[in-house]
C-alpha cells in the first residue's frame, strides 16, 4: 500500500505538471480568481451540483432526500441532461421483474459482477463494481419511484452472460431524464443552465467553500474550441456551505484532449457525445488537486452505422440485431467476429477489417425477418428503416447484389 500511494503522488505530481499548463490555457477565463477571504459572495446554496445528466441529478436528489434545503444544479449548455438526455440509457438489471417474467431465472448480481470484471479486463476497482452490480435492482427500482418507465422486454449486450438489460419505455434517455428533473425541482431543487464553473475556490485551509462561474454562458456548437477560445459570461461567485459535486467531465468531444490519447482521433472523428463534452470541467477538477484514474482509457462506440452522422438511428437496431443476426465481411461473405464480444473486442475486431490501400472496410450486419418480434424494436426499426440506415430485402440475392458480398461463401455461412 505505501508503494501505491507513493505511485499514486507521483502520478498526481506528473498530472500536475503536464496537465496543468493545458488545463489554464484551456479555460482563458479561470484566472484572476480572488482568494477566498477576499471574495463577496453573490449567492450562498447547501450543496452545489456540477452538472445536469444522471450523476449530477441523482445527487442532487439524494442530498435534497437527505434534508438539504438549498440545493442549486447549474449547466452550462442552453438544455439539460447532458449526454444522459440523448444516451439510449440501457441498464444491466439482474433478477429485474421483467427478465424473471422473460423466464431467465439463473441471473444473480454475482455473475453480473463476474461479466464486469471479464468486460473490464481487470481494470476495474473491484469494490466499485462490485457495488454497481450488487445494488443494480435497488438503482433500478430508484429510477421507477421517481417515475421512470422502461419497456417490458428485456435483451443481452456485449459482454453480457445472460439477458439482463432494459430499455427506456421511449428511445431515449430524455425520457429518464425529465421525471428525475421533475422530482428534484418537486423538492425544492434549484436548476440553472448557461452557467459554466471555471473555478472551485478554497479557503486557506484548503477546504472547497464555492466556485466562480460565468452566468450567461453561451456554448458555441460550431466550434471545436470552446475551452481555449469563449469567455462568454459575466462573473459570479457561489458560496457553498456544505458541499460541491462534480457529476460532469465526460470528454468525447474534446478532440485535443481525445486525440493525445488515442492517435486514430482527429478533429474529424464524430462522437456519440453532446457537443458540449468537453475537458473543461475535468480540468477544473484536476486544479482543484482531483486525481484522475484511467485517464487514459476511452472507448469507441462499435456499433453506429457509417451511413449514419454520430450515433444516428442504425446504431440501436444494430445492438438489437446483433443478438439473433451475424456480421459479415462483405469481401468474402465470411462472418467475421463475435458479436456479442465486448466494446474493446468489437472495437479491435471492426478496425482489423481494411481494403489493400489501407482504407476501412465495414461489415454488413444481417439477419431476418423473425428476430424483429423477439426483441423491443419497433420504435427504432421504422425509424432506421425511414433514414435509410438499415434496408430490407425480401431475399440474399438482393441484399448480396447491393453490398457487392459473394453469394455463394454468404450462402454457405449462413447455413453454418
Amino acid at each position: 500500500m505505501q508503494k501505491r500511494a507513493f505511485l499514486k503522488g507521483g502520478l498526481a505530481a506528473l498530472g500536475g505538471f503536464g496537465l496543468m499548463g493545458a488545463a489554464s490555457a484551456a479555460n482563458p477565463a479561470a484566472g484572476n480568481i480572488p482568494a477566498a477571504k477576499d471574495i463577496k459572495w453573490d449567492e450562498e446554496f447547501d450543496t452545489i451540483i456540477v452538472g445536469s445528466g444522471v450523476a449530477a441529478t441523482c445527487a442532487g436528489n439524494e442530498a435534497l432526500d437527505q434534508g438539504l434545503n438549498k440545493v442549486i444544479m447549474v449547466e452550462k449548455m442552453p438544455v439539460y441532461g447532458g449526454n444522459s438526455a440523448i444516451t439510449g440509457f440501457w441498464i444491466n438489471i439482474p433478477r429485474s421483474p421483467e427478465q424473471l417474467k422473460h423466464g431467465v431465472t439463473d441471473d444473480s448480481p454475482e455473475l453480473f459482477l463476474k461479466d464486469t470484471l471479464k468486460a473490464g479486463e481487470g481494470f476495474n476497482d473491484p469494490a466499485l463494481a462490485k457495488a454497481l452490480c450488487f445494488n443494480a435492482l435497488d438503482a433500478y427500482n430508484y429510477l421507477l419511484e421517481r417515475g421512470c418507465k422502461f419497456a417490458p422486454t428485456p435483451f443481452i449486450q456485449g459482454g453480457q452472460s445472460k439477458i439482463r438489460s432494459l430499455a427506456p419505455e421511449v428511445s431515449a434517455g430524455i425520457s429518464v431524464m425529465l421525471p428525475l428533473h421533475r422530482y428534484f425541482l418537486s423538492k425544492g431543487g434549484i436548476m440553472r443552465k448557461n452557467t459554466i464553473v471555471d473555478e472551485v475556490i478554497k479557503d486557506e485551509t484548503g477546504r472547497a467553500v464555492g466556485v466562480a462561474v460565468r452566468e450567461g454562458y453561451a456554448f458555441d456548437i460550431n466550434s471545436r474550441d470552446n475551452d481555449l477560445t469563449n469567455t462568454i459570461g459575466t462573473r459570479r461567485y457561489y458560496r457553498a456551505s456544505k458541499g460541491i459535486i462534480f457529476g460532469a467531465g465526460g470528454f468525447v468531444n474534446d478532440w485535443r484532449m481525445t486525440s493525445m490519447i488515442d492517435p486514430k482521433i482527429t478533429k474529424d472523428t464524430e462522437g456519440t457525445n453532446h457537443p458540449g463534452a468537453t475537458a473543461g470541467a475535468l480540468f477544473t477538477l484536476m486544479r482543484a488537486g482531483g486525481v484522475p484514474v484511467h485517464l487514459s482509457y476511452i472507448q469507441w462506440g462499435p456499433w453506429c452505422s457509417p451511413d449514419d452522422k454520430g450515433i444516428g438511428m442504425g446504431a440501436d437496431v444494430c445492438d438489437f440485431l446483433k443478438q439473433y443476426g451475424a456480421a459479415f465481411d462483405p469481401k468474402t461473405g465470411k462472418r467475421c467476429f463475435n458479436e456479442l464480444g465486448n466494446r474493446t473486442e468489437l472495437t479491435n475486431d471492426i478496425f482489423s477489417l481494411k481494403n489493400e490501400d489501407g482504407s476501412q472496410r465495414f461489415a454488413v450486419l444481417i439477419a431476418d425477418s423473425q428476430f424483429v418480434p423477439k426483441v423491443s424494436i419497433e420504435r427504432y426499426l421504422t425509424k432506421s428503416l425511414h433514414s435509410g440506415t438499415t434496408k430490407k430485402f425480401e431475399t440474399l440475392e438482393e441484399l448480396a447484389a447491393f453490398y457487392k458480398i459473394p453469394l455463394e461463401p454468404l450462402k454457405a455461412e449462413i447455413a453454418k
